[in-house]
């Protein structure tokens, strides 16, 4: 009966997105379940599931391989988000969480981001976003075994009520 009610919610969602007159820019095919824009679409669902511009694709216990046209080939890790964005005649693919590796072809206009920071090389790599260690994220970008992290930091205004020598960062708080 659930596996059902998913099918069903599946098919509301396919229907929905063509009713809303999305235009396609690429399919993923999972693994196993994944979220597009917030709704769940179960594996049995996901075989060339047809991705837009303002996606959101979210991975649960399984990895999910999206291609953009034949540009690129994004394979994204279990519990992963991206977001597909446009910029101009640009596609943006936003990594938010977790880790993607990417594949673009040479005369794509297709860019690779991890949060901001744009991926280091162009065409082939891995970038990650590690949100669970720090509460500023990390952001690492790979290619060809070369690795570059690049932390982002956020700057902590301590309390007028702590001493200035005072080695407890949380005073006043």
């Amino acid at each position: 009966m659930k596996a059902m009610m998913r099918k069903m919610a599946a098919g509301l969602f396919c229907i929905g997105w063509i009713a809303s007159g999305g235009v396609t820019v690429g399919t993923v095919t999972a693994s196993g379940p994944v979220k597009i824009s917030g709704s769940e679409i179960p594996a049995t669902a996901v075989s060339s599931f047809p991705l837009s511009v303002g996606d959101q694709l979210s991975t649960m216990d399984g990895q999910a391989v999206a291609r953009v046209g034949d540009k690129a080939i994004l394979r994204l890790e279990p519990r992963s988000t991206l977001r597909l964005e446009e910029s101009g005649n640009d596609m943006i693919i936003r990594l938010l969480s977790g880790t993607l590796h990417y594949q673009v072809a040479y005369d794509a206009n297709v860019r690779v981001y991890a949060l901001d920071q744009p991926a280091k090389y162009p065409l082939v790599g891995t970038v990650k976003v590690d949100r669970r260690r720090r509460k500023a994220p990390i952001v690492w970008l790979a290619a060809g075994g070369a690795v570059a992290a690049v932390a982002t930091t956020a700057l902590v205004r301590r309390s007028v009520n702590c001493p200035p020598d005072s080695a407890d960062n949380n005073c006043g708080q």
